[in-house]
């Protein structure tokens, strides 16, 4: 019965992608990248010349390469996404509907990547060590409004492979229902703490964070589910 059940939301999750709040972050480039192939085989099926020819079969070759890359982070992402929203559907429908201060709704995009991938790294490098990353900053004409990788309106999520992700999934989903509606304050007081105090915390976890008990009880009420879940 969950292997059916996780099989149906899977479907659902990519019928419904173009109208839900919670978006795979691989199905723009997954798009782009078809639109190369069946650009790039076009062409080749119009007998181009023998020395054009072999260099469209190479650039079609690296394309259909990364293609296989893309898809392959897209399936593990979509399926992520459909078995965290079987085991907590009401989180999942928060987050889904999450509005910034302006009540403007916010596309939250979930990248699944491998923790060696040079997405993952440049996140562990440039900020601390964990096991997922929400990166979000206020726009320019707008500190209400997010923006991110994918562009305004949007908070991305960073999540590695093999390192508790429904559980890593469950705390940024936290994450994002705080930031988003409290953006402006949030990146004042981040700033403040930043720039006034001496902690060496990484963001959204140290003592005085204003975010720090709320993220705490999404994290409880979700292991919980999650238990009943691995039980069951």
């Amino acid at each position: 019965m969950k292997k059916y059940a996780l099989a149906v939301l899977i479907l659902l999750c990519s019928c419904l992608s173009l109208h839900a709040a919670i978006l795979n972050g691989f199905s723009q480039e997954k798009q782009k990248l078809e639109k190369e192939i069946r650009n790039t085989a076009d062409l080749l099926n119009n007998d181009p010349l023998e020395k054009t020819k072999k260099q469209l079969e190479k650039k079609l070759r690296q394309i259909r390469n990364r293609y296989e890359e893309v898809s392959k982070n897209y399936s593990q992402t979509a399926e992520l996404l459909a078995t965290f929203e079987f085991i907590d559907p009401e989180l999942y429908s928060l987050v889904s509907k999450v509005l910034n201060a302006e009540g403007t709704l916010t596309h939250v995009y979930v990248r699944y990547v491998d923790k060696s991938s040079d997405e993952f790294t440049y996140f562990s490098r440039e900020h601390f060590n964990a096991k997922a990353y929400t990166s979000v900053s206020p726009s320019q004409e707008n500190p209400q409004v997010c923006t991110s990788l994918h562009g305004t309106n949007t908070i991305t999520i960073t999540i590695g492979i093999g390192c508790d992700e429904l559980k890593a999934l469950a705390h940024e989903f936290a994450h994002v229902l705080y930031m988003v509606p409290n953006l402006k304050e949030y990146v004042y007081f981040m700033k403040y703490r930043n720039n006034k105090i001496n902690i060496t915390a990484q963001h959204g976890h140290s003592w005085n964070d204003s975010s720090s008990d709320f993220i705490k009880s999404i994290e409880n009420s979700f292991s919980a589910r999650y238990e009943n879940y691995n039980k069951d």
